[in-house]
């Protein structure tokens, strides 16, 4: 995802560029053969992601890497349906956490609730948490469903505060969690 109103993570196609650059110059590729890299840069939109997916089965792509695809909604039945694998580092959406064809090396923000909520509790003896998230499926699903879970089964008290995704102001989310008198906040 580039260029978008949610962020701009660059960084991820020109790493594996990098990457595909050094495996054919100094290893000459795999087996002999060069990685061949198709690019495609989705902007935070369920239609880019479709389209990108689309581009990928008609260049017949045999794996895609990813580095944030928020609307993977629109792509992963595409690939799903072509049996295209994906290997990423952070799925942005449950779909991915879910699919059968993806692969991921972080527990993206589930997984992230654990070490948080873990910290929280080992170096701050914290016995009352603050979660909030934007509103955005996969973090009102992973806040309520992982993170708020995870929390009060380890004793914790829990407030969950969500506010709108593109928020600029955050006195009020920083207002009602003061209210709650947390001993750590957690955003999402």
């Amino acid at each position: 995802m580039e260029n978008s109103p949610a962020g701009s993570f660059p960084e991820a196609r020109v790493a594996i560029q990098a990457a595909a650059d050094w495996v054919n110059s100094e290893l000459g590729g795999i087996n002999g053969r060069p990685i061949e890299l198709v690019t495609c840069i989705t902007d935070f939109s369920i239609e880019k992601s479709q389209s990108c997916a689309q581009e990928m089965v008609m260049a017949g792509v045999v794996a895609i890497t990813t580095g944030i695809d928020v609307g993977s909604n629109g792509s992963l039945p595409i690939l799903e349906q072509n049996r295209i694998p994906i290997v990423g580092g952070i799925p942005a959406n449950m779909v991915e956490m879910k699919s059968p064809i993806a692969f991921y090396f972080s527990g993206a923000t589930p997984g992230g609730y654990g070490g948080f909520i873990g910290h929280a509790i080992e170096y701050l003896d914290a016995s009352r948490i603050v979660l909030a998230h934007g509103e955005f499926e996969s973090f009102t699903i992973a806040t309520r469903e992982y993170g708020a879970a995870l929390a009060e089964a380890l004793g914790l008290e829990v407030e969950v505060i969500p506010f709108p995704l593109f928020s600029l102001d955050f006195l009020p989310v920083l207002t009602k969690a003061a209210e709650f008198n947390p001993d750590a906040i957690v955003v999402a």
